[in-house]
């Protein structure tokens, strides 16, 4: 299903317009933080129109945000009370399914979070080949062709390759 997301966030508007509807009704009297929760899922809806990767990012923050009590998307308090925060429940069902639904993508971001770039990783490897190149410089032809038979890193023996190639060159010359 294409838009599993855009569903998601218009059943939490639809709840939270229904807490509005029933909250004027009542009488009640709202937080500012449930206008700010509503806001944001407004919001998350228009987005969702013009800029479908942002509102992802947008509806995930905006229900993390909604899980350690900073806005409300209802006007009651339904959660787990722990000594520093609370967690609230609305909030968590609707994560857990935002992350069922994404959980090949949220997981592929995790994985990726630290990983290094491409050009770090390049980096990364020339500065270990250098390493090497470095260690086995005064190394002869004999001694490097027996070093390549060792069980040695792969950028170790890049640097070896390089290094006989260099002796090999100037052998010919």
């Amino acid at each position: 299903m294409k838009n599993k997301n855009f569903l998601l966030t218009l059943t939490l508007l639809m709840i939270c317009i229904i807490s509005l509807v029933l909250g004027f009704y009542n009488h009640w009297h709202f937080e500012i933080r449930f206008y700010i929760g509503m806001l944001i899922v407004v919001f998350t809806i228009l987005s969702y129109l013009k800029r479908k990767r942002i509102a992802n990012y947008l509806f995930g923050t905006a229900l993390l945000i909604g899980l350690f009590d900073l806005i409300h998307f209802v006007p009651f308090s339904i959660g787990i009370n722990l000594s520093v925060f609370k967690i609230h429940l609305i909030p968590f069902f609707f994560l857990m399914l935002f992350y069922l639904l994404n959980i090949e993508n949220i997981n592929e971001k995790i994985r990726n979070f630290n990983a290094l770039s491409n050009s770090e990783e390049l980096n990364r490897r020339n500065n270990q080949i250098e390493f090497f190149k470095n260690q086995f410089q005064n190394f002869s032809e004999t001694e490097i062709d027996k070093k390549l038979k060792e069980d040695l890193v792969p950028d170790a023996i890049e640097a070896l390759k390089i290094l006989k190639e260099n002796l090999t060159g100037k052998n010919s010359n």
